[in-house]
């Protein structure tokens, strides 16, 4: 069946449109919080990976509380993406540009 040249044109603005980057949190089983979900995400734009962080745990007091501190990194957690511990490189002040999954995992989390 041929598009019609509005379809095109349609079809073509859609692909010109960047996605927004989305940003996935997993929480390590042993910081659960019963009552809160173990996979978070969102999309966001013009952010950074930390207050893209805050803004999806802000929904979650409880679970904001054990994987940050002040709204920045918790000492004994490590925010690990693509094979990185975000925070010992100072990468979570970096700009979110493109999808990212982070996992939050306590550093003494039994194995």
């Amino acid at each position: 069946m041929r598009k019609t040249l509005r379809e095109l044109l349609i079809a073509e603005c859609l692909c010109k449109v960047p996605a927004m980057p989305t940003l996935r949190i997993k929480v390590h089983p042993s910081i659960h919080v019963e009552g809160t979900p173990s996979v978070i995400d969102g999309e966001f734009k013009e952010i950074t990976i930390l207050e893209a962080m805050n803004s999806l745990l802000d929904s979650y007091p409880d679970l904001m509380n054990l994987c940050l501190k002040d709204k920045k990194a918790r000492p004994g957690i490590l925010y690990i993406a693509e094979g990185a511990e975000l925070a010992s490189l100072g990468l979570l002040d970096n700009k979110l540009d493109e999808e990212l999954e982070i996992r939050i995992v306590p550093i003494l989390h039994g194995g």
